[in-house]
This record gives structure tokens, C-alpha cells and sequence, in this order.
């Protein structure tokens, strides 16, 4: 029963992706889209500890 729950679980790790692909549009504070060009974007993934 160990060998199999451990077979599992290596599996399991193995399955969790390295990259996070996201796509989405770029808009203005008006809500427009904006052109095609070069922006600096900062994104920020933050972590909620329920403790």
C-alpha cells in the first residue's frame, strides 16, 4: 500500500506545470485598448497564509 501511494504521489509531482502561460488585452484607464507597442507591466502573485 506505501509503494502505491508513493508511486502516486511522484506522479502527481510530476504533472505540476513550470510555466504559466496567460493571455489577456491592455487597456487604458478609460477601458480602451491600447496600441500595439511596449509597456512595462508588473505582476504580483501574492500568497494568503491561513495559519
Amino acid at each position: 500500500m506505501l509503494v502505491v501511494f508513493s508511486v502516486f504521489s511522484v506522479v502527481s509531482i510530476a504533472l505540476i506545470p513550470r510555466v504559466l502561460s496567460y493571455q489577456g488585452v491592455l487597456v487604458g484607464e478609460n477601458g480602451r485598448l491600447l496600441p500595439d507597442g511596449q509597456y512595462r507591466l508588473t505582476i504580483m502573485n501574492n500568497s494568503v497564509n491561513d495559519a
